[in-house]
């Protein structure tokens, strides 16, 4: 993985990476995001967490996605994923729905 994160001007997934858009961040909380492959933070839509994959990229390899759960239940007690929310095709991103 390189340093830098593959972002896209205008995308708003990528803003949030940038951090432009100021919401809560729950995930890195103690180092760079130039170390993470992910960050979670609060949705600005809705509210609610939101896992974004670093690069502006569709897909994300099996092993990623591994780490990206095993970081989302450490996180928060009894996660559901919710990788049906479509509103961004060409950045990878799931809503985490918690009780």
């Amino acid at each position: 993985m390189s340093d830098e994160p593959l972002l896209v001007d205008g995308c708003p997934l990528c803003e949030i990476i940038q951090k432009k858009i100021n919401k809560k961040i729950y995930y890195p909380l103690d180092k760079d995001l130039k170390e993470s492959e992910f960050i979670i933070s609060e949705c600005p839509w809705c509210g609610k967490p939101i896992v974004i994959f670093r690069d502006h990229i569709p897909t994300i390899l099996h092993d990623q996605w591994g780490r990206m759960i095993y970081i989302i239940r450490k996180t928060f007690e009894k996660p559901k994923i919710n990788k049906n929310t479509h509103r961004y095709r060409e950045h990878f991103y799931c809503h985490i729905e918690v009780d």
